[in-house]
């Protein structure tokens, strides 16, 4: 049996998500990703959306509570 899927929230970061899991976009594709463990893009800012690439703490000001983001789309 494998282990049950994990999402761990970072604090001003990403959702770190470890197991197995399918990405489903707005269209109904799916990706499994190649990794048992991956990093979710919450804030917005980041360019290899719906993975999270760092942009939340290079050269911006800290996401605030609250702050309204936009649902990204997955790119391919």
């Amino acid at each position: 049996m494998s282990e049950p899927l994990r999402i761990r929230v970072c604090p001003q970061g990403p959702l770190l998500v470890h197991g197995e899991f399918v990405l489903v976009d707005e269209d109904g594709t799916e990706t499994v990703p190649q990794r048992s463990s991956v990093a979710l893009c919450r804030c917005g800012r980041s360019t290899i959306q719906p993975l999270c690439d760092g942009n939340h703490k290079v050269g911006r000001p800290p996401i605030e509570p609250g702050e309204p983001l936009e649902c990204p789309r997955l790119v391919g």
